[in-house]
């Protein structure tokens, strides 16, 4: 007797049963063999399901952007080991709370309200937002808040994907203030030459003119 393993529409394998003596197999001996097909379906199912977590919870402790996930209500249920380091809070101290802990105050409640009314209709909100870290200084973060839903189509979490760009925009404004005082001295250097060409021309006319005068005090 030979039977599918069935794990969510898909067979993944066999079940084999064999007889010392050949004979038919009866019915209470089929149905038996079906539910034991059953249950290891099911404890299949569990186990793949369990290393599919594993796998997934060891890339999102491993990513070095930080991961916020929240319930409906935007209570923080967890955080990667990434959050902890660039906002200074450990994980203790910011589960079961919102993440208004983190407001630096560089936003108006309205880039708030549009933020939640965004993720509460259920679609997918990407920005840009300065944060505070514990010991008080900001950081700025590029964000993606994408809502989760069950089987049913129920958003049942949101996920908050944070890169620190932080470092990047510090870099950018030196690179611009660099640049500009290059501008500068080029511009500043122009004008020097011009006036200079300015300067030798007056001082070559104020020569010709002292000696025309010197000329004719003779």
């Amino acid at each position: 007797l030979l039977l599918p393993l069935v794990i969510e529409g898909r067979v993944v394998g066999s079940l084999g049963l064999d007889t010392v003596e050949p004979r038919s197999f009866s019915t209470a001996e089929v149905n038996l063999a079906w539910s034991v097909a059953d249950q290891v379906g099911g404890a299949l199912a569990r186990a793949w399901l369990d290393k599919e977590h594993r796998r997934l919870s060891t890339a999102i402790e491993q990513t070095v952007d930080s991961v916020i996930i929240t319930d409906t209500k935007g209570t923080i249920v967890y955080v990667n080991p990434a959050f902890e380091q660039v906002s200074g809070y450990n994980r203790h101290e910011v589960i079961g709370q919102n993440p208004r802990i983190l407001k630096s105050g560089k936003q108006d409640a309205d880039f708030y309200e549009k933020l939640w009314k965004t993720v509460s209709a259920g679609q997918v909100w990407h920005g840009r937002v300065i944060n505070k870290k514990k010991d008080g200084t900001f950081y700025t973060l590029d964000a993606t808040i994408t809502p989760v839903r069950d089987e049913d189509d129920r958003v049942v979490n949101y996920v908050a994907l944070q890169r620190d760009v932080t470092r990047e925009l510090q870099l950018e404004e030196q690179l611009r203030q660099s640049q500009k005082m290059e501008a500068i001295g080029r511009l500043a250097g122009g004008v020097a030459h011009d006036f200079n060409n300015i300067l030798t021309v007056i001082n070559g006319h104020s020569e010709l003119l002292l000696q025309r005068y010197l000329d004719s005090n003779d």
